[in-house]
């Protein structure tokens, strides 16, 4: 469980593209995609479909990749391809992992240029393991209506109401018939099950037959099932009726309904409240202030990942006036304002309320190749490689972060620097990696290390070094060896 980011602060990063992807398999639970923003494909130019399928799948793809196994996505869509991504969906997860189709009304305005006007978007539902989720079903859902429960026999279980011991469907239901005290009918359970319930003192008869206790406490816990999302949805006119509230004006055509997501999260992520949330297609961040909102309200700890192309703002639009000129930043802005305003109108329930992010863009690599092709002929430029095994204008904390990938470690974990001698020293996660770096690094860095570990209790440690940095080759082997001494294997001594 890692919530280590710097509240309110961002911190934005240039990184590799080719490892991001695969150190986070297997760690996000649940996916939003906004239907609205997948594309600007043309119907005109003849490949219309084809065009659309062959952006989505691979992302589709992916995302299935990335999900646990008590996984499920969410992806919203209009009708023009919600055919198309049914089968494209039902290919990749299988029909028999599609959860439901829902329907919800996007806007309360009518099309009168249509046959029917078509007010509403459609979701599908899909989750990486159905049999995962179904056993989980009690923990998925709406919250239980805690209504009509008493104790009017001092049941020392406490309060509880009743709930129909009969079998409804009788006979074609394969339901037992028999006699219970007094009472002839259809049950649920067998003879001996009633009888045993009512040693148990769990059976009670009623104006309204036998019934069985129902406790409070069991209520509790449960989820109702939930049905229809028509209503409960929020409209698109809303959602640009809030964004443009909290951001001052217009800056966003499409954005999706907080309210919609905030619900996805309630039914899937209640009970877990370290979830991360992945939105493959983020828009103005929407997602990322209905995460912060629920965790406002019962204290969670669940992450989002925004992933969103650096599209362009088109000129003369409101945004850009108002000096934002790609939709990444007008998701930044609003993240920042969200939170914000979350602090601002529940000061009592935020104290832990973390709403700070990192941004990170994706780059080439901060570290040289070596070009080992047969036509390579310019052996200068190999031999330079030796000077400096970074690429030139490399940020230090791009090399870190990167470094960080490579390791498999979590983007998010906190970082702190430290100046020893000439030597940069970047402590991540508290004593499980160290990044050395800098203009010159001597024997003296190892003891610094070592006090950090102590400090930090730290039992399993890696320590990165700038290979050509080392003033020389012998005080490289005694910083090893130091290092060595103390508990760190070899194998966890890297030079890069």
């Amino acid at each position: 469980m890692i919530r280590h980011i710097t509240q309110g602060r961002t911190l934005s990063i240039r990184i590799a593209s080719g490892a991001l992807w695969k150190n986070y398999l297997e760690q996000t639970s649940q996916v939003n995609a906004e239907g609205n923003k997948m594309t600007t494909n043309s119907e005109t130019n003849g490949r219309y479909h084809t065009d659309w399928l062959n952006m989505i799948f691979p992302r589709v793809k992916l995302a299935r990749n990335l999900l646990t196994e008590d996984g499920v996505i969410f992806i919203s869509i209009d009708d023009k391809e919600q055919a198309n991504l049914r089968k494209v969906c039902d290919e990749l997860f299988g029909e028999r992992n599609l959860i439901t189709q829902i329907a919800h009304k996007a806007r309360a305005s009518v099309s009168n240029d249509k046959i029917i006007s078509q007010n509403h978007n459609i979701i599908l539902l899909y989750a990486k393991n159905i049999d995962v989720i179904f056993s989980k079903r009690n923990t998925i859902g709406l919250d239980p209506v805690l209504k009509g429960f008493s104790n009017p026999d001092n049941d020392p279980r406490g309060d509880w109401k009743g709930t129909p011991a009969d079998g409804p469907g009788g006979a074609k239901k394969g339901n037992p018939y028999y006699d219970f005290m007094g009472v002839k009918g259809y049950f649920r359970y067998s003879k001996e099950k009633m009888q045993q319930l009512y040693e148990d003192n769990l059976i009670v008869r009623t104006k309204n037959g036998l019934q069985r206790k129902y406790f409070l406490k069991d209520a509790k816990n449960s989820r109702k099932t939930d049905t229809s999302w028509w209503d409960d949805g929020g409209y698109t006119s809303n959602a640009t009726k809030q964004l443009i509230n909290l951001m001052g004006g217009k800056t966003f055509d499409t954005p999706k309904p907080v309210e919609l997501i905030e619900k996805m999260l309630r039914l899937f992520t209640r009970d877990d409240k370290d979830s991360i949330i992945l939105d493959f297609f983020s828009g103005s961040a929407a997602t990322a202030e209905a995460v912060m909102k629920f965790n406002s309200e019962d204290a969670g700890h669940r992450r989002y990942i925004l992933v969103q192309l650096p599209e362009l703002i088109e000129k003369k639009t409101d945004a850009f006036i108002a000096g934002f000129r790609t939709i990444p930043e007008i998701a930044e802005e609003r993240i920042r304002r969200a939170g914000e305003r979350i602090i601002e109108t529940k000061p009592v329930s935020v104290e832990n309320l973390d709403i700070g992010f990192k941004v990170f863009e994706l780059s080439k690599s901060n570290i040289k190749k070596w070009n080992v092709t047969p036509e390579s002929t310019d052996i200068s430029s190999q031999i330079a490689l030796s000077e400096s095994n970074f690429v030139e204008q490399s940020e230090p904390i791009d090399i870190v972060y990167e470094i960080m990938i490579k390791q498999g470690l979590d983007l998010a974990y906190p970082i702190s620097e430290a100046v020893v001698g000439k030597a940069n020293i970047y402590d991540v996660a508290f004593g499980s990696m160290f990044v050395v770096l800098g203009e010159e690094i001597a024997s003296g860095i190892a003891n610094f290390i070592i006090k950090q570990i102590c400090n930090d209790e730290v039992e399993n440690s890696v320590v990165v070094f700038q290979d050509e940095k080392f003033i020389n080759d012998s005080e490289k082997l005694n910083t090893i060896e130091q290092l060595n001494a103390r508990g760190i294997h070899y194998d966890d001594i890297l030079s890069i």
